[in-house]
């Protein structure tokens, strides 16, 4: 449920004289206010033995910034979700290697090590990818305020400026990135294990910088903040929520979308309800157009009808069971891959 974290590291001036001899110096692309051009520091630690990366970088003394994919430090691979409540085993190994890899005496706790950017996730496990695909197709239609939405065959994303979330096939994404990385460096027979794994897998990520990560918990934040995996999956929901506008997670025919506007309406209410409802959650571009016809304030009063009716996700004809639910019963777990 935690994938990148990004730290900021306080250091003394001893310890940072020290990492910025095992740096690569770089300079800056904009000068600074008195037309300078400072002179940067960075290295990439590898962790052995499927070459996770750790990135660190020195832009000012007082501290080091430190970006990585937990779950692809503590596991090899970000298929498996990583449970918040371990990350205390990790960061402690985290301390250890950098205070080796930049003979720094010791470092700060990582209590006092400040969230940058978090990006949060969760996973849900089909039979088959051609079954992931399908559920990830009817998200197509959902768009967010605010956020540009593009659209691939095996991703949905939300571009934003302080943060962004996307659903997407894991399989094919770690064909197109991680496995050929994997495969560069003689890593076949765990890459092809991973590609296993993977298969079936449709993602849900947030990736919260600093300026959301402010608006959200009102505070600076630390380690020990996201480590109750109650609260990160409740964050994870509210982003849900925020993407399908609606109080149901489970996939529905019209038939049951039906049922439950006309029980909810009257005769006017309801036509009027189906029709938006047809045109608001269709795949075609020409309703895509028709729907921004209406008035901002109509289109966000006829969702928050949908809503209060208990209405669910459109299923796109695809007649697929399934419920976003988070956590839910077709989570992604080591238990369904007893041999890896």
């Amino acid at each position: 449920m935690i994938d990148t974290l990004r730290l900021r590291i306080p250091l003394d001036l001893a310890s940072y004289a020290s990492a910025q001899d095992k740096c690569v110096r770089f300079t800056s692309a904009s000068p600074d206010e008195a037309g300078y051009r400072k002179n940067n520091y960075s290295k990439t630690l590898i962790i052995k033995p499927h070459r996770a990366k750790v990135r660190v970088s020195l832009f000012r003394e007082e501290c080091m910034f430190v970006e990585f994919s937990v779950p692809k430090y503590w596991f090899g691979h970000n298929v498996l979700l990583f449970n918040p409540k371990d990350l205390p085993l990790v960061l402690d190994d985290l301390k250890n290697r950098l205070e080796d890899a930049f003979e720094i005496v010791q470092l700060s706790d990582y209590s006092l090590w400040r969230v940058q950017r978090l990006d949060i996730c969760y996973a849900w496990k089909f039979n088959s990818n051609e079954e992931a695909r399908l559920a990830l197709a009817t998200m197509k239609p959902c768009e967010l305020p605010r956020k540009d939405q593009v659209i691939y065959d095996t991703t949905i994303w939300y571009k934003g400026n302080s943060f962004s979330s996307k659903f997407y096939l894991k399989h094919d994404e770690f064909l197109q990135g991680d496995y050929r990385e994997l495969t560069k460096w003689g890593d076949i027979p765990f890459a092809e294990d991973i590609v296993r794994m993977s298969n079936g897998v449709l993602r849900f990520e947030v990736e919260m910088r600093k300026g959301k990560l402010d608006s959200v918990f009102k505070k600076d934040m630390y380690p020990q903040d996201i480590m109750d995996t109650d609260k990160i999956q409740i964050l994870l929901r509210q982003f849900l929520s925020d993407i399908t506008k609606t109080t149901d997670t489970l996939l529905m025919d019209l038939v049951k979308v039906f049922r439950l506007i006309t029980s909810g309406s009257t005769r006017r209410q309801a036509w009027e309800l189906l029709s938006f409802y047809r045109v608001y959650l269709s795949n075609n571009p020409v309703d895509r157009e028709i729907l921004k016809l209406l008035p901002k304030a109509t289109f966000y009063a006829k969702v928050k009808q949908i809503k209060a009716l208990g209405v669910g996700i459109y299923d796109q004809d695809n007649r697929l069971v399934f419920a976003f639910d988070i956590p839910s019963i077709y989570e992604v777990s080591d238990a369904q891959y007893p041999d890896a």
